[in-house]
């Protein structure tokens, strides 16, 4: 046989076994998954948020802040949609008007405008007004009444002979102490001048209470929210003697007459007419 013959036959079992490879590979070969189906591509807000903890009256700056995508139409209102609309290091900064959490959505009624300061008028919240009363270190929590504790407030008057202590208003929110509005006091402070949150209502009857009587508070825990049981104690209540008060009747008897003495034991008086008897039971 020749060279040549052989060189094809060569190279037609070479041709041959590439074939039945290529045949045994594509029948081996597993079908291809099914096609996912992919969901509806729901277009998101971008929504600047806090990055960190930033406290009230604290200079917004961008490293503050991070953007986060919201779903389409859930973005809060007064939301900002970028950093640099907060922030952008060529504005004056504007200063948080409250406590902000990490991923708290920076809204433009939680922060002033820029180069804005904080204003008591931005700590109180809507419809409420701010009202300021006197105080001192010794009938008032001996300067203990920090911004952001509860206080009860309280009247004491004289009615007659009677004096009396009330409660005049319940559970107030201190906002500021002397013109300070801060909350980061790490040592009792004594004030001069309280300042709390209230009603138009309560600031009203604050106001009027004034000239009726003094008024005086006392400190709540910070936990508690309950309504007062007993509004108020007078000097009878609380066992004081008024001043210059008579002296209380014996019991059973009338204060402005007395009656005839008891009789002795065993002795009855029957009276008829103009006629009385005395009887003396027992034999005696």
């Amino acid at each position: 046989m020749s060279i040549r013959a052989i060189a094809t036959l060569v190279i037609a079992l070479v041709l041959g076994l590439v074939a039945v490879l290529i045949i045994n590979s594509a029948i081996n070969k597993p079908p291809p998954p099914p096609p996912v189906a992919a969901g509806p591509v729901i277009p998101g807000t971008p929504v600047v948020v806090a990055a960190q903890p930033i406290g009230r009256g604290v200079a917004i700056q961008p490293a503050l802040l991070k953007v986060v995508n919201y779903p389409a139409g859930s973005a809060p209102a007064g939301a900002f949609a970028s950093v640099a609309a907060v922030a952008d290091g060529k504005m004056a900064p504007r200063v948080a008007l409250r406590d902000l959490n990490p991923d708290e959505p920076v809204l433009s009624t939680r922060v002033s405008d820029p180069g804005g300061k904080l204003n008591l008028s931005d700590i109180l919240d809507p419809g409420m007004q701010a009202v300021s009363l006197r105080t001192d270190d010794i009938s008032d929590v001996a300067g203990f009444v920090m911004p952001g504790d509860h206080i009860d407030l309280l009247m004491t008057r004289t009615l007659g002979a009677n004096t009396v202590t009330q409660i005049l208003l319940e559970n107030l929110k201190v906002i500021a102490i002397d013109q300070i509005p801060d909350t980061e006091f790490s040592k009792p402070y004594v004030a001069h001048v309280v300042t709390f949150e209230a009603t138009p209502k309560q600031a009203q009857i604050i106001t009027l209470a004034r000239s009726v009587g003094n008024l005086s508070f006392s400190l709540r825990h910070i936990q508690d929210t309950s309504k007062l049981l007993q509004l108020a104690t007078s000097t009878a209540s609380a066992a004081f003697a008024p001043p210059g008060a008579p002296p209380a009747p014996a019991a059973g008897r009338s204060r402005s007459k007395a009656g005839p003495p008891p009789e002795p034991f065993g002795v009855v008086r029957v009276t008829r007419a103009t006629e009385t008897t005395v009887y003396q039971l027992g034999g005696q």
